[in-house]
């Protein structure tokens, strides 16, 4: 990493040869030597070390509807990248083995940080950049475990896309500070922000983290300009009572109804494998909840509901997309984010 990487790095130097990172809401003060909550950013003689940097997991082409982003360049492939490590501990992760891997060697101990920073491919940005667009890849999703652990190499990843015409999204928890929130602007165009539920109880005890923090950033992206959609897991007993959801659509109502909500079936994973899944009159009921507050687009993911996965006109309710798995279908009623019908635009990314 250069001098100039280095100055770079979200963190700030404290007494005693201490840190403090400030690429997420944990602030975590780091010993010399130790690494943070996530297992990564560790402190390397009084300075911030990403011992992921570069250390790619999982880099190729995937569908931007699987992220999930509806209204994001639709019909597009992302090229899209992750490291190992995570700031929140999801007890029903499903990308865990990557996700969690960092924590679980870290609590194994030993040359824990030594055996981390050997996982991945070894990738610069500039042949992360090259791969994408050798694949035919206009977008780079830093996704599958929590990007902001790896911000910092994100950034350089998205500066050098920028350059050549690429965008950026990120598929986060939204646990980012206010310090990497502002070091994305400008560089990350997209995001898809999980809010998980809408208690502090239940971001305490099933994802270790808290509720205010991601609403936080939520507000923050948006009034950034970033284009912003929103994922809830809906998970049996745990976030699906009517009255979470209808908090949950209130939320978004009142940062802009025409944020996209994407509600999604849970399936048995990780330390929750004993959960049953979603039932998808549980998916419907939510669908109507938002649709009784307000919001224009909303969706059900991780079930097959046709009409569900559709988009519709905010003002004259004509179908413009259809979707089936991660394929989307213009009908012919819609053109350059434009609904031709009432001549009412499509909120989103178009191009």
């Amino acid at each position: 990493m250069s001098v100039d990487q280095q100055h770079q790095m979200l963190f700030r130097k404290l007494q005693d040869g201490n840190i403090q990172c400030v690429a997420c809401n944990r602030y975590c003060v780091i010993k010399e030597g130790e690494t943070g909550t996530c297992g990564v950013r560790k402190n390397t003689n009084g300075n911030l070390e990403l011992i992921v940097y570069g250390k790619v997991i999982g880099p190729g082409p995937s569908p931007i509807e699987k992220k999930p982003m509806f209204h994001f360049l639709p019909q597009t492939m992302t090229y899209s990248i992750a490291t190992v490590g995570c700031n929140f501990t999801c007890q029903f992760c499903q990308n865990w083995d990557i996700s969690q891997c960092a924590l679980q060697i870290k609590e194994a101990g030993g040359d824990y940080i030594g055996k981390i920073g050997r996982l991945g491919y070894s990738m610069s940005a500039q042949k992360v950049i090259s791969e994408a667009k050798r694949k035919n890849c206009p977008v780079i999703a830093y996704t599958y475990n929590e990007p902001t652990v790896f911000t910092e190499f994100a950034l350089e990843c998205g500066k050098l896309a920028h350059q050549e015409g690429m965008k950026n999204v990120f598929v986060t928890n939204g646990y980012e500070s206010k310090e990497c929130v502002e070091a994305m602007k400008g560089i990350i165009d997209g995001m898809n922000i999980d809010l998980k539920g809408f208690t502090e109880e239940f971001y305490h005890s099933i994802t270790g983290g808290h509720l205010q923090p991601v609403l936080e950033t939520i507000k923050r992206c948006h009034q950034l300009g970033i284009w912003i959609e929103i994922t809830t897991l809906i998970i049996p007993g745990q976030n699906d009572s009517d009255e979470e959801l209808n908090n949950i659509a209130q939320f978004i109502y009142s940062v802009d109804p025409c944020i996209p909500w994407h509600i999604s079936a849970f399936h048995p994973d990780y330390l929750m494998d004993t959960t049953p899944k979603t039932p998808v009159s549980t998916l419907r009921r939510a669908y109507t909840i938002g649709q009784r507050v307000g919001l224009k687009y909303i969706y059900c993911g991780n079930v097959i509901d046709p009409e569900r996965e559709a988009t519709y006109c905010k003002k004259c309710g004509t179908k413009l997309m259809q979707r089936k798995v991660f394929t989307t279908t213009f009908t012919q009623n819609f053109k350059n984010g434009m609904c031709l019908k009432c001549q009412t635009m499509c909120d989103g990314v178009w191009k």
